[in-house]
């Protein structure tokens, strides 16, 4: 699969949250962040796009 790049603001609290689960789950913040957002279209496919 070929992989784009994105660049992206997060208030601190946010990105040390996402560092620290990355570290639990021996995941890199990259790779974590690619999850959630997997999750997140995923679901919004099951629910047929409504926004929220």
């Amino acid at each position: 699969m070929k992989m784009r790049t994105v660049n992206l603001r997060l208030p601190e609290d946010i990105f040390n949250e996402i560092g620290e689960i990355a570290k639990k789950k021996g995941l890199t913040k990259s790779s974590l962040i690619r999850v959630i957002v997997v999750e997140y279209l995923e679901k919004q496919k099951k629910e047929g796009g409504k926004n929220g």
